[in-house]
């Protein structure tokens, strides 16, 4: 999905965090237009993306981000977004035999 950490932003990624607390229903009505295949990729991809990725691509840092939490690892928070609505659509227990 990403060749290089440098097609994707940190900003694109706070971006999303913002979205999130604007536009919870348009996120959401976004992710889930996207497959669980697809979402379980850019899952990966995200969670490779080492803290401080954005740094050592020489990108420039956010400039008094509001939503500082988001702002610190943006990668690992848009990671923890997609992991949830992946779990919302798959069964808890894919792995286990449903009961006769």
């Amino acid at each position: 999905m990403l060749d290089t950490p440098r097609q994707l932003l940190e900003r694109d990624l706070y971006d999303f965090a913002v979205a999130r607390h604007h536009e919870p229903d348009a996120v959401k009505a976004a992710m889930r237009a996207i497959d669980v295949s697809d979402l379980r990729q850019l899952h990966t991809e995200l969670k490779n993306l080492r803290h401080g990725w954005g740094g050592r691509a020489k990108q420039r840092r956010l400039i008094r981000p509001v939503y500082r939490e988001e702002a610190a690892d943006p990668a690992r928070f848009a990671a923890a977004v997609v992991w949830r609505e992946i779990l919302s659509r798959t069964p808890a227990h894919p792995h286990r035999t449903p009961p006769a």
